[in-house]
């Protein structure tokens, strides 16, 4: 509370802030300060409609105040009703005392005349493009400077939105229905697009992957086939091997077959040989014509040669044979 204290007609009124919570008795020479404060009515549909607010007791802690700003202009020329929410601080009783007497209508003012500022600047559309920065203190520079004069903080602005006469509003409206239809139509061609184009990715991938294990099983195929051609080839090679060693080994009996019949034959006809040796010999020692002896064993002869001599001479002689007639000579 701020209370005055009439001192003297020569000391005159002294003021004093009284914080609470607490209890003070007015003495007899004090009184309370009256605040008259004009606040905007919400429960009247009337343009900007202000009731008398009278109280004594000053709010010090954060506050919040909601109002319209209506007949704003546009640079073309539409009709706007601008609503917003403020939100502010009592920091310095003194300075508002100095500074207002009504605090709600200094602050309403300062932020009426920043909005006209900020729309009249703009066309309709630009204006709604630009409605966010109407939620930013920057864009209520005299506001924020005002309130630090008479002793405020000016902490937030909310921008609640506008409204508009009907014919603009049913444009408005209609605008946003047919621009609402639209984006719809596009985020439903959109999301049918990434449907098909899902649909074409996943029938890639699976495409590819088929084509992936078709591939390996192909792959697979091969290599068993490498490998039953390599086995065939092997068992070829082995049984190759085998029947080239048994044919080795079959003719390497054979061969031994025919040395030993050979060396058997030569050690026969050898045996033989030295059997008739032996038996000319005895015939040759006992004094028998051996000549005579062979004439008469091998009847069947060819050819005949005779050598006969005269007296005591010896017939000599030297014999040519062909090979035909050698194999056929008997001893």
């Amino acid at each position: 509370m701020v209370i005055y204290t009439n001192k003297s007609s020569t000391e005159g009124v002294e003021t004093k802030i009284v914080y609470g919570p607490g209890v003070h008795v007015l003495g007899a020479n004090e009184w309370m300060h009256t605040f008259f404060w004009n606040i905007p009515n919400q429960n009247t549909q009337e343009h900007f409609h202000k009731s008398l607010l009278r109280f004594n007791k000053l709010r010090t802690i954060p506050d919040q105040l909601y109002f319209d700003i209506p007949d704003v202009r546009t640079a073309d020329d539409a009709v706007l009703k601008i609503k917003l929410m403020i939100f502010f601080t009592l920091m310095d009783i003194e300075a508002m005392l100095k500074g207002t007497h009504d605090s709600c209508s200094e602050l309403i003012n300062c932020i009426t005349s920043d909005i006209v500022d900020f729309v009249s600047k703009r066309p309709f559309e630009i204006f709604k493009r630009d409605s966010y920065m109407l939620n930013q203190l920057p864009t209520f520079a005299a506001a924020v400077k005002r309130a630090e004069t008479i002793g405020y903080t000016l902490t937030k602005v909310v921008y609640r939105g506008y409204d508009s006469n009907h014919t603009i509003q049913d444009m408005h409206n209609s605008a946003i229905e047919t621009r609402t239809g639209l984006l719809l139509k596009a985020e439903t061609e959109k999301q049918v697009q990434e449907l098909e184009t899902f649909k074409l990715q996943c029938t890639a991938e699976r495409t590819e992957k088929e084509l992936e294990l078709e591939k390996k099983t192909q792959e697979h195929k091969q290599s068993i086939a490498a490998r039953q051609h390599e086995e065939t080839l092997r068992k070829a090679r082995l049984e190759q091997q085998q029947r080239l060693q048994n044919e080795k080994e079959q003719n390497q009996l054979v061969f031994d077959n025919q040395v030993r019949l050979q060396q058997q034959e030569n050690a026969a006809r050898e045996k033989k040989n030295e059997t008739e040796t032996a038996y000319l010999k005895s015939l040759v020692d006992m004094g028998v014509d051996v000549t005579a002896v062979l004439i008469a064993q091998n009847t069947h002869v060819d050819q005949s040669i005779q050598l006969v001599g005269s007296g005591d001479s010896t017939p000599q002689s030297h014999i040519h044979l062909t090979p035909e007639l050698k194999s056929k000579t008997t001893r």
